[in-house]
């Protein structure tokens, strides 16, 4: 079995748990948030990570969609994307201890990353991922460890209110199977969209 963490806010990820298990990859979910006024403690996460050791993958998933983006404020977004960034630290300092072809995967809600100014700050907190996994790709294109987005469609979760479910968590499931394959060490700084063809036409990032 390959398993992944998960690190998400604002998304009910039960189904692609599930959906994942038919490619024989457990999901492990850690809840992306923290305190009001809270920073990231590097110690605390490198412990945290520690206790997943045989990990094989990281998946981030921030967004504010489910809570309304216009109620996140700029040091919210701040946080969560200091937060990811200290987490992919950590991911990395483990593949490399262990020597092992890790793989990080963004996962971003499509239409906040092309700039829907309806979600002002998901839409700059997707811009802000973009830009760093783009960087780790070309940091990361000598080494077997990869980094690639993928771009989610969803709707408001009716089990979790609170929440947003992925809109196609089948198609999700087998992309994520694909780019955590030994064999797909190639396909790195990836920016693909599973949104059924909504993305045709319009202006990426």
């Amino acid at each position: 079995m390959i398993k992944v963490l998960l690190l998400a806010n604002g998304l009910d990820t039960s189904d692609l748990a599930e959906a994942l298990e038919a490619h024989l990859i457990t999901l492990c979910p850690i809840e992306l948030t923290l305190p009001k006024g809270a920073s990231a403690d590097e110690e605390q996460i490198a412990c945290l990570l520690d206790a997943h050791s045989d990990f094989d993958g990281l998946i981030i998933a921030p967004s504010f969609a489910a809570n309304g983006t216009l109620t996140a404020s700029l040091d919210d977004m701040l946080d969560l994307l200091a937060t990811s960034f200290v987490y992919v630290k950590a991911a990395l300092a483990s593949f490399e201890a262990r020597n092992v072809s890790g793989r990080l995967i963004s996962l971003l809600p499509g239409n906040a990353a092309m700039g829907d100014p309806a979600q002002l700050v998901d839409s700059t907190l997707a811009g802000a991922m973009l830009s760093l996994f783009r960087t780790l790709a070309l940091e990361l294109r000598k080494t077997p460890i990869t980094a690639n987005t993928l771009m989610y469609a969803a709707a408001p979760s009716e089990s979790v209110p609170e929440k947003m479910m992925l809109a196609d968590t089948q198609s999700l499931a087998a992309l994520i199977s694909m780019l955590l394959g030994k064999e797909t060490r190639g396909v790195n700084g990836q920016e693909i969209y599973a949104q059924g063809a909504a993305d045709v036409g319009r202006l990426h990032p």
